[in-house]
């Protein structure tokens, strides 16, 4: 064979093997069937970036799921939105206005997400805002999406565990 068409062969056997690969992608019916989760993009407003970021950590954090490296690998992906953006300054005087320089930022956002299973089937959903006195609106964000998650996870496992013999 010639070596243009080796390249051809091998670019196909490729191509085949990711197809049959990535058709795997979330597999899981039920919340309680999920462990490994994709993280996919939350979009590209301002801050969506560092959310995801912030998002990744916590889940590495979860005792109920595991990061999966694709979505071929994935049980669920999350898919979603994030955006974060300066609600204005705080400073001690009085008389700093609304002048960035003047004072700290305070920041406000949201972070929505669905968590989608087998058959792009959602499996479970949940917007989260921060609170008043949040320091790391990013991190505050994914930290309460996060122990969400883990609380619906544990409810729906223990809402199908059977009852003990007797």
């Amino acid at each position: 064979m010639t070596r243009s068409k080796l390249l051809s062969v091998g670019t196909l056997c490729i191509c085949c093997a990711i197809c049959l690969y990535s058709g795997r992608a979330q597999t899981a019916h039920q919340l309680r069937d999920v462990k490994r989760i994709y993280v996919g993009s939350l979009g590209n407003k301002a801050g969506a970036d560092q959310l995801r970021k912030d998002l990744l950590n916590e889940l590495r954090r979860s005792k109920f799921t595991q990061l999966a490296p694709s979505p071929a690998s994935a049980d669920a992906a999350v898919t979603g939105t994030g955006e974060m953006w300066i609600k204005g300054y705080y400073s001690l005087n009085p008389r700093a206005g609304v002048v960035p320089r003047n004072g700290t930022p305070v920041y406000g956002g949201s972070l929505s997400i669905e968590l989608v299973g087998k058959d792009k089937e959602t499996l479970w959903s949940y917007l989260v805002t921060p609170r008043v006195s949040s320091t790391n609106v990013a991190r505050d964000l994914c930290r309460e999406l996060v122990r969400q998650l883990d609380a619906a996870i544990e409810r729906d496992q223990a809402s199908k565990q059977p009852p003990p013999r007797s």
